[in-house]
C-alpha cells in the first residue's frame, strides 16, 4: 500500500504507520491496533486518513519542481546550467550557459 507500513511498537503492540511528504511537509500518523479495535480497523482508519490528507495536500507541479533553486546551481538562475568544456575539439576551455526550458512552456 502506498505510504502505509505495518510496524511493531512493543512486544504485543502493533500499529499501521502512514508516512508521506508533499511540498516539503511531512505527513505522519500511527494507528494502533489496541486503540482502533484490531488490525483491520486500524488499517481501515490509516487508509481513510491517508486518502483524506492526500486529497487536501497540494501536489508540486513539474514547473514548480524545475523552478526550485538548488544548492549546486552555479549560475544563480533555476534552469540555467553553467558548463566549462572544450571548444570544438580544441584544447582551449570555453565557458557557456545552457537553458533547460520546462516542457510545455
Amino acid at each position: 500500500m502506498y505510504a502505509i507500513t505495518r510496524l511493531k511498537a512493543a512486544r504485543n503492540a502493533w500499529y499501521w504507520a502512514v508516512h508521506f511528504r508533499r511540498r516539503g511537509t511531512l505527513y505522519f500518523k500511527r494507528f494502533y491496533d489496541l486503540k482502533c479495535g484490531g488490525s483491520m480497523q486500524a488499517r481501515a482508519a490509516a487508509i481513510a486518513w491517508r486518502d483524506e490528507q492526500i486529497a487536501q495536500a497540494e501536489v508540486m507541479t513539474l514547473r514548480d519542481f524545475h523552478a526550485q533553486r538548488r544548492s549546486n546551481n552555479t549560475s544563480g538562475v533555476p534552469g540555467v546550467l553553467g558548463q566549462i568544456g572544450p571548444l570544438a575539439g580544441r584544447r582551449l576551455a570555453s565557458q557557456g550557459y545552457f537553458i533547460r526550458w520546462p516542457q510545455g512552456a
